[in-house]
């Protein structure tokens, strides 16, 4: 019985975004929330509702190798001059984020320092965590000796509040930041994308992308295995991501016609494993104080951060897409690139998504030094 749970739940993650495309293509609905929306929320539904018995294992390699598969392919087909046009400003963008999620922060301490105990160690880790993803709570917390339940309290509070966020960013988000920015420009800086053809996609081309992202993708974990001993997922996300925009260079493998739709059916299946393992039924019973700080932070974080873009005259993707590369780090931004319809702007989103996950441990450690010395 357990094998079958396995196979039902691989098919669940793996099947249900074919029926997504289906009903974004047959339903106004379905077409106006997107496939993405769908996946994402029918994962958190069947988690939360005890539909099926999940295996936390399964889910997680799922979404894991999903991602991980999903990465290359979206961009191999990338052009690396768009993101050199937009570098300016997409960089400007994520200093604003930082520069955002700290002060929000600071004041979000403040605020909890006598309710919460080590406040200043959880300031720390969501500052990590809003600066690069959710690899850095755990360096930030292992840096600071922090104790394992408010790690987990925290960050079940983060995946609560990052969950409806995050559907929001893949549904209106463009429209509602839309009345608050302004709209990108056809320029010299940004090039608006059109949707590739289905008839295009050549099953042969998308074929052999798909070998060499599963040979890239093998040979990653190979070396982190002989660097590190075990797998680095730091290590590998931001190898792969390298080699695949080194390798988009080549006009052979720019050219392979269905590695992007490819890449893109694999982000829905992420959708699903990451939905499948957002459970808040524990949060909910035991981190309340947890839910109001880490929704304070939010709030205070975004409107700082749409204030700041505001006043540097950017423009409403770069706000979301800073946004998005600042509070889930890499592994989304492909999701988020995919639902405004900025393919050009994709490689520019994961430079500074990849410089977050760096440097965002560092910066929760200096600041929770800081937040001690505050309070």
């Amino acid at each position: 019985m357990a094998e079958l749970s396995q196979i039902m739940l691989v098919v669940l993650i793996f099947g249900f975004p074919l029926f997504a495309i289906w009903c974004a293509r047959r339903y106004t609905l379905a077409r106006t929330l997107g496939p993405i929306v769908l996946c994402f929320a029918v994962g958190i539904l069947i988690r939360n509702l005890n539909l099926l018995d999940i295996e936390e294992k399964v889910a997680e390699r799922c979404r894991d190798g999903a991602i991980l598969l999903a990465i290359p392919m979206l961009l191999y087909s990338s052009d690396v001059g768009s993101w050199l046009r937009t570098a300016r400003p997409m960089l400007q963008g994520f200093g604003l984020q930082i520069v955002s999620v700290c002060i929000a922060c600071t004041l979000g301490v403040l605020v909890f320092s006598g309710v919460l105990s080590e406040i200043d160690i959880a300031g720390g880790m969501l500052i990590g965590i809003y600066v690069g993803g959710t690899p850095n709570l755990f360096a930030v917390g292992l840096a600071l000796d922090a104790d394992s339940e408010s790690i987990t309290l925290l960050n079940s509070a983060e995946i609560f509040w990052g969950a409806l966020y995050l559907l929001f960013l893949l549904s209106a988000s463009q429209k509602v930041y839309s009345y608050l920015l302004m709209s990108p420009k056809r320029d010299d800086r940004y090039q608006l994308d059109q949707a590739q053809p289905i008839s295009e996609i050549r099953p042969r081309e998308a074929l052999i992308g798909v070998v060499l992202t599963l040979l890239l993708v093998a040979s990653t974990v190979g070396i982190s295995m002989l660097l590190f001993g075990s797998v680095s997922p730091s290590f590998i996300v931001l190898t792969i991501t390298s080699l695949a925009v080194i390798l988009s260079l080549v006009p052979a493998i720019r050219g392979l016609k269905g590695t992007y739709e490819i890449g893109d059916f694999l982000l829905l299946a992420f959708g699903v494993a990451a939905g499948l393992m957002s459970d808040f039924e524990v949060l909910l019973s035991e981190g309340a104080q947890y839910i109001l700080f880490v929704l304070l932070v939010m709030l205070l974080s975004l409107l700082i951060h749409l204030l700041l873009c505001k006043w540097a005259g950017l423009d409403h993707d770069i706000f979301i897409l800073t946004s998005t590369a600042g509070f889930y780090g890499p592994v989304f931004v492909p999701q988020v690139i995919q639902s405004l319809g900025r393919k050009s702007l994709l490689v520019g989103a994961m430079a500074v998504s990849l410089i977050g996950l760096v440097t965002g441990t560092y910066i929760g450690v200096m600041m929770a030094q800081l937040f001690r010395w505050l309070i």
